[in-house]
């Protein structure tokens, strides 16, 4: 896979025996999970098109629609579907009133980050998986 990546995932479905750990977000579930969690659930897409993310206070969680280690650069991952909706993604979280991101990988940063490298985030090409 060259830097940025392209394709389909190509995990297997979930054996019924997992259901019980999918949390399905959905209007009516929304708000209920969002008081359990103790924040505001974000739509994020674009590195995946189901991608969420979490505010809480004045942090994020991103999960992987940011980074800051590997396997990212510029704090993109290297695995971007939507490369549109990933921009539009960083647009709406430098939009939230936070300061500090806690990404899925890597240590956290400043939300100010997301703008310094939002150029590099509307540069990225990507490529098919061989």
């Amino acid at each position: 896979m060259s830097l940025w990546g392209k394709g389909k995932h190509l995990f297997p479905p979930l054996s019924e025996g997992f259901d019980d750990r999918i949390v399905w977000i959905t209007e009516e579930t929304r708000k209920d999970l969002e008081t359990r969690l103790g924040g505001r659930i974000l739509f994020t897409p674009g590195h995946t098109g189901d991608s969420v993310s979490l505010k809480a206070d004045r942090a994020i969680f991103p999960g992987d629609a940011a980074m800051n280690g590997f396997p990212s650069s510029h704090r993109i991952t290297i695995w971007v579907e939507d490369p549109a909706a990933f921009g539009r993604s960083w647009d709406f979280l430098t939009a939230e009133d936070a300061d500090i991101l806690y990404p899925g990988h890597g240590k956290p940063f400043a939300k100010k980050e997301l703008v310094r490298f939002r150029p590099a985030a509307d540069r990225m090409k990507l490529y098919p998986l061989k």
